[in-house]
């Protein structure tokens, strides 16, 4: 992947030698060293009480908890090979080691040696990245069928309890509980929106074209903010090439409307050659962005969830900004049909 903000910078930043950090027998961290800091992108304050389960990249997790149990259980060490996720950053392939402090194992040493993969970078890395990624959109999709399916349910359960409760109250306050509806009704069609966001029929059953138009339209409805999308390439491609521009799309847009509050966003989708070009601009607040990339090592400013999309789609990646004049992302990829 290639990323450009004008001119390109390029750096490497070492990896720590060996990291180690302590957790109770839950897994809750106790004690951080400096390199585990480094690895993981947070400080040892912020990362004390926290699950160290939350710094383990989704495809590594249930050999993470595997290890957690047997070393408790172990008067040895235990050695597994684990993707870590460090905060704002690609996920690190790392060697693991574990072992009990005390005999009780009510404490666990964690010691963690980056082998210097991380996993967008070789052929077990492209792996486990799009692994990563599948585990994320199935995620994506439970929440969207259980935010439609059950959170539903309930809401309509509450409708029926504000009749019921509003029936038996004397006026004015029947009148005050019976409008408390109208909120629930509300409710209800923002969690429509999100569900649909979050997994678009129109994505599966009419292709990205359709699904930028679906999701331009939520946006103007939940956020108030113009959205034009102008396809000028509709045509059918491969589904996960399709996915990948999709949530590329929907995380620039939530990223303009959450930092740059901008009245206008206008998202273009077209086909050059053998490429496809995906971009979206807003008319928001901006930012500097070597400044920016240069204080997060360019993983921040929410653009984590693209980088590695792009990565996966083998594509380039150009972020232009200036204060007080908008943000263009542009995504360019081959076409996979």
């Amino acid at each position: 992947m290639t990323v450009t903000h004008g001119p390109v910078i390029a750096g490497i930043i070492p990896l720590p030698r060996v990291a180690v950090a302590e957790t109770n027998r839950l897994g809750v961290i106790e004690s951080f060293d400096s390199n585990a800091a480094e690895l993981l992108n947070c400080d040892a304050g912020r990362a004390a009480g926290v699950l160290l389960l939350s710094f383990v990249d989704p495809v590594s997790q249930r050999q993470y908890l595997e290890d957690m149990q047997r070393a408790r259980r172990s008067t040895g060490a235990l050695t597994s090979r684990l993707f870590l996720r460090p905060r704002r950053k690609l996920p690190v392939r790392c060697e693991s080691t574990v072992s009990r402090v005390d005999s009780r194992a009510d404490a666990l040493r964690w010691s963690f040696r980056p082998d210097g993969e991380a996993a967008g970078d070789g052929e077990g890395g492209g792996a486990a990245l799009t692994a990563a990624l599948q585990v994320g959109e199935r995620a994506a999709h439970r929440i969207a069928r259980d935010l439609h399916d059950e959170a539903g349910q309930l809401l309509a359960a509450l409708h029926l309890a504000i009749e019921d409760t509003g029936r038996d109250l004397p006026d004015p306050a029947r009148t005050r509980v019976l409008s408390m509806r109208g909120l629930v009704r509300s409710v209800e069609e923002q969690l429509r929106l999100l569900s649909r966001e979050m997994r678009s029929p129109a994505l599966e059953d009419l292709g990205l074209a359709a699904a930028l138009e679906s999701l331009g339209s939520g946006i103007e409805a939940r956020a108030g903010t113009k959205v034009a999308v102008k396809a000028l390439y509709r045509g059918r491609m491969d589904p996960t090439a399709e996915t990948h521009l999709y949530r590329i799309a929907q995380e620039s847009i939530s990223n303009a409307v959450r930092h740059g509050r901008p009245a206008r966003i206008v998202v273009r989708l077209q086909k050059f050659g053998g490429k496809v070009l995906l971009s979206v601009a807003d008319d928001g607040a901006g930012f500097d962005v070597p400044a920016a990339l240069a204080a997060r090592h360019g993983r921040g400013i929410g653009l984590k969830g693209i980088h590695e999309r792009v990565d996966a789609l083998e594509g380039t990646l150009s972020v232009e900004s200036t204060p007080g004049k908008g943000t263009t992302v542009t995504v360019t990829a081959p076409l996979c049909l």
